[in-house]
């Protein structure tokens, strides 16, 4: 089935907006430390809004030899403990970065790693972040839900079998979370499988709260499925 650039602008606020629901949790694991329960770090980033981010990378500045590479995470985390908005997108990216090498089996760097990564549009890096989140915590249906999203945006919006199944997974999972509902109907749709678009369409329209603006797409969508 054919997808209009209208449909192609929604489909990009939809990942935004579920996007969004996972950058606000980025602080508090950031405040928290390592030590962070993973479980609940994750679970948080349902519902939250997202933070601004600077594009100003701190590590590797030239004219600071003198200052060693792990003195300055160790100082990186000392704000980040206590003030964490105030650091910009590359401090994060390396406090991030030391956790993950530290904490090989923790899989919540590399997930926030993924998360900054994808609202800054760097789908690929993204991906391959929450790729290696997933590696270390393979039931995780967040991380999957993120992953598959990225994937969808590396794809020029189009939902890849491999993206597919991640959401297929975080589904069965998360029966009521509408975001991977809503790219399985929309994988329908793009795949031509008008009895499942059918049957899935009026079911994300049932989860999306009438101000959503992703409401106006799946109406569109149902719409084309019955035509």
């Amino acid at each position: 089935m054919d997808i209009s650039g209208q449909t192609y602008l929604l489909i990009a606020l939809a990942a935004l907006l579920g996007l969004a629901a996972a950058l606000w949790p980025l602080r508090a694991y950031l405040r928290s430390g390592a030590g962070v329960n993973r479980r609940r770090a994750l679970v948080t980033a349902i519902g939250c809004v997202a933070l601004a981010l600077g594009v100003y990378v701190f590590t590797g500045r030239p004219g600071m030899a003198d200052n060693p590479f792990a003195p300055r995470i160790a100082a990186l985390e000392r704000i980040a403990q206590s003030a964490p908005m105030s650091l910009d997108e590359g401090q994060m990216l390396a406090i991030l970065a030391e956790r993950a090498r530290t904490n090989a089996k923790d899989p919540q760097p590399l997930y926030f790693t993924g998360v900054m990564h994808a609202s800054q549009g760097r789908y690929e890096d993204a991906a391959r972040a929450f790729d290696g989140a997933l590696r270390r915590d393979p039931a995780n249906p967040q991380i999957m839900i993120e992953l598959g999203a990225a994937l969808v945006a590396m794809e020029g919006r189009v939902v890849s079998p491999e993206a597919l199944a991640l959401f297929e997974e975080a589904g069965r999972q998360r029966p009521d979370d509408v975001r991977p509902l809503f790219y399985r109907a929309l994988a329908a749709s793009q795949g031509g499988r008008k009895a499942d678009a059918l049957e899935l369409w009026p079911k994300v329209i049932a989860l999306l709260p009438p101000d959503d603006p992703r409401l106006q797409m799946a109406s569109m969508m149902l719409a084309e499925a019955k035509s």
